[in-house]
């Protein structure tokens, strides 16, 4: 992209990005389009559109005025400020590596959420972390707390990382895999896609998330579930310690 085309896509972003405005239908697909093409060049950016998507879906009237809300307003201001601060180098870094092709130093997560709490675990470091979850909040929200301990996961190992390390993260759930393979989440869970991707684009760590099959993942899903003696059984000599997450950005997962 050539800085008259990045610098002409901020300028879209920012006019359009404030918060009371009415804009059309039509209006919202063009912008939704003109990020979609810019995404060939930034990827890792694709969670700026979430709430486009959601303010859009299921409207035909082109000229139907839309309101431009909070949600809006902070993605495309998120997106926008990645466009001023990079020059693209990092968001087109060929990723050439998977599961089978993982080199070594590679830092491995295993990662898993229970009926009572989140847990995550590094093999090489035999360091183990758990959390309990708050009462408040329903069981069906399953999905959302693996999310959440991939999310936090790498939210504390990408610090520990140089540049263009490796780091895999491995969950049991194929949703929760897609959505940080695809970058592409509903509203309630984008903010861990935008806490992980401003960590990312920072440190410049290559990740990848990929899916565990339950028998595989004893040490986190006992973590999960406060079941320690047989966490530490499944790893003689296993280092635990608590972890906190952000429970006060989690309010949209009660509804």
């Amino acid at each position: 992209m050539s800085d008259q085309s990045r610098s002409d896509l901020i300028n879209s972003l920012r006019g359009f990005a404030v918060q009371g405005t009415w804009w059309s239908l039509w209006d919202f697909q063009w912008l939704t389009s003109h990020l979609n093409w810019a995404l060939n060049v930034y990827p890792l950016l694709h969670p700026g559109l979430s709430a486009l998507y959601a303010k859009t879906a299921g409207k035909l009237e082109q000229k139907a005025l839309i309101w431009v809300n909070r949600d809006v307003v902070q993605e495309l201001s998120w997106v926008a400020q990645h466009l001023i601060a990079s020059d693209g180098v990092y968001f087109l870094k060929t990723l050439a590596w998977d599961f089978h092709h993982m080199a070594q130093a590679t830092l491995v997560v295993y990662t898993d959420a229970g009926g009572v709490g989140l847990g995550f675990w590094y093999p090489s470091l035999n360091h183990g972390f758990q959390s309990l979850l708050p009462i408040s909040f329903p069981s069906e929200t399953i999905f959302f707390f693996k999310a959440l301990t991939v999310t936090m996961a790498i939210l504390d190992a990408v610090p520990q990382m140089n540049p263009n390390d490796k780091l895999a993260v491995f969950t049991d759930n194929l949703n929760t895999v897609a959505m940080f393979n695809t970058l592409a989440a509903l509203l309630p869970y984008n903010w861990m896609l935008i806490s992980i991707i401003d960590v990312l684009l920072a440190s410049k760590v290559d990740l990848r998330v990929f899916f565990v099959p339950g028998q595989h993942n004893m040490v986190a899903d006992c973590l999960s579930r406060w079941n320690n003696s047989n966490s530490i059984q499944a790893s003689e000599g296993l280092l635990i310690s608590p972890f906190q997450p952000p429970w006060n950005l989690l309010g949209a997962a009660k509804k």
